[in-house]
């Protein structure tokens, strides 16, 4: 039935250029109310994409589109395949990585707000593990600030290919920028929070690191050409009472549809 629905609605909307007219055919068919509201949401971020960019991706919304793909369309030429979703929550990407190395192409997540019509696209170009065939990770690790005039930044940095399910890292590139420490900076917080004329009852410690994330995992992706999934930074974690510890990568960011990689990186540059 969704896909007759689809087809109608579709139809309709070619001729009116009007969502809310293409979504009134959801009154011609029953159903129970419940599967008329997710065939209603589904629906109307379907429209609402293909309004945006319809013409831009030569998007064509047939029934063929594709495996877990609710577009095929054309990217700079190439052909790619577009999931519409309300909540990348309930996606995981891995079940596209079959998908991609099958068919060869390149697929996309469009995460739509049907309240503001607002949406955003996301490309998932990550590397295929060629040993279990999942998606692994461009991880950008960054080393420990030394002592010394740059006691506040990280040095020396590497981009590193990681299959969390292989457990595997293949280090790449290295540069040796001086980068602020986001580590530095929170922990630096973290001893005024403690005191309280200076703790700030508002701080999140996430936020914060996303925030201080950001601009670093742009710059890295500029010139490394790579989209990273995430930003770790070098840490010794202490575990033994006489300081025994290793040092480990502190994930501090991560790509808003990667939720398999740990907090911890067992790995050090």
């Amino acid at each position: 039935m969704w896909q007759k629905i689809r087809y109608h609605a579709f139809s309709i909307y070619e001729k009116t250029k009007d969502i809310d007219a293409a979504l009134s055919v959801l009154c011609k068919y029953e159903m129970p109310a419940n599967t008329s509201r997710k065939f209603y949401v589904g629906l109307k971020a379907e429209l609402i994409f293909y309004k945006g960019e319809g013409r831009r991706l030569s998007l064509d919304p047939s029934l063929d589109a594709g495996v877990k793909a609710d577009f095929s369309g054309l990217q700079q030429g190439r052909p790619i395949s577009i999931d519409v979703t309300t909540n990348t929550d309930y996606k995981n990407i891995d079940d596209y990585a079959g998908p991609t190395r099958k068919r060869g192409r390149l697929y996309l997540i469009a995460d739509v707000d049907i309240k503001t019509e607002k949406y955003e696209l996301f490309p998932l170009r990550f590397p295929l593990c060629p040993d279990c065939d999942k998606f692994s990770h461009y991880i950008l690790f960054m080393d420990t600030p030394e002592m010394g005039s740059h006691y506040w930044a990280s040095q020396s940095q590497a981009v590193v290919r990681h299959c969390p399910e292989c457990w595997s890292f293949q280090e790449l590139t290295n540069y040796a920028y001086i980068v602020d420490s986001p580590l530095h900076q929170l922990r630096e917080i973290e001893g005024e929070q403690m005191e309280d004329e200076t703790a700030d009852p508002s701080f999140k410690r996430q936020p914060f690191l996303d925030k201080e994330s950001t601009p670093i995992v742009q710059f890295f992706e500029k010139i490394d050409r790579r989209l990273l999934s995430g930003l770790a930074e070098m840490d010794y974690t202490t575990y033994g009472p006489d300081g025994e510890g290793d040092w480990n990568g502190i994930l501090l960011w991560h790509h808003p549809l990667v939720r398999n990689l740990n907090d911890e990186l067992d790995y050090s540059i």
